[in-house]
């Protein structure tokens, strides 16, 4: 991903409150199967942006 891109999204993310990021991980809280974010992957600190986007995201970054 282009590194501009994933700065900006992962501020993005980081600025959803709690409570939002908790309903963005129940799945079909948006209807029906609906998944929006999963549960959170762990990932180390020192890991890419990226990669850490992804994790927080419910996402394997590999």
């Amino acid at each position: 991903m282009d590194r501009d891109d994933v700065e900006r999204l992962w501020s993005i993310t980081m600025a959803i409150p709690v409570d939002l990021m908790e309903k963005y991980r129940t799945p079909g809280a948006f209807g029906p199967g609906v998944e929006v974010f999963g549960p959170e992957v762990p990932i180390p600190e020192d890991a890419p942006l990226q990669d850490r986007l992804l994790g927080l995201i419910g996402r394997h970054p590999h």
